[in-house]
């Protein structure tokens, strides 16, 4: 619920830039790399959680997805642009292993998990040319976190709703009426939970400007 609220402030904000006529939008897709934490969903601290007298056990670190996503960006001046984005992550599948409370084997679960984040940011332009550019960038995100457990349906995947920020690198290229951007961002997904271990990802993108 946080996340709609959240994703319906930043459209509704970015309406009177639309009118504007100075919004640039960019569609992405690529493919992103997490650490091993992302890979306990279940348990970030010691790879084991118990559910309803079971005790659930990770059988391997988290492992490299896909992610699609969009940015509208205004930009303010020549060295500084301002942007609004969303978009989602989906990971490898993860295996987990089920064992009873006297440490019987009860079964496996193959899940998969899902990242969405949303939020804003600041890019910083330099090299400009005719042709191409190069800028730094960095963001505030809200990220919501969930999983689906492909194997057993009957225990629910965990979710988490969480705080994070994104800083990376990138480079545009005028195509003419298009424009191509490649981008490599790192985000830290969990600051709001300073008991687990943090969460991040790698993402290498390549998208369209229009």
């Amino acid at each position: 619920m946080k996340f709609i609220v959240l994703l319906v402030s930043i459209i509704v904000t970015a309406f009177p830039l639309i009118g504007m006529g100075s919004l640039e939008f960019t569609a992405k897709v690529g493919i992103t790399v997490p650490n091993d934490e992302l890979g306990q969903m279940y348990d970030s601290r010691n790879n084991t959680e118990e559910s309803d007298n079971l005790i659930i056990q990770q059988n391997s670190g988290a492992t490299a997805g896909w992610t699609v996503g969009f940015k509208a960006l205004m930009p303010l001046s020549n060295l500084f642009h301002a942007y609004i984005h969303a978009g989602i992550h989906e990971l490898g599948e993860n295996n987990y292993t089920i064992y009873s409370e006297e440490g019987q084997q009860e079964g496996f679960i193959v899940a998969e998990q899902f990242i969405i984040p949303a939020g804003m940011g600041m890019e910083m332009h330099l090299l400009d040319s005719a042709a191409t550019d190069l800028y730094f960038t960095g963001q505030i995100n809200f990220n919501y976190l969930s999983s689906y457990n492909k194997t057993l349906t009957s225990l629910e995947g965990p979710s988490s709703s969480n705080i994070g920020y994104g800083l990376g690198i990138g480079s545009n290229f005028d195509l003419g009426l298009l424009g191509l951007n490649i981008e490599v961002l790192f985000s830290a997904l969990n600051l709001s939970e300073s008991n687990r271990g943090l969460k991040t990802l790698t993402s290498l993108t390549i998208g369209m400007t229009f």
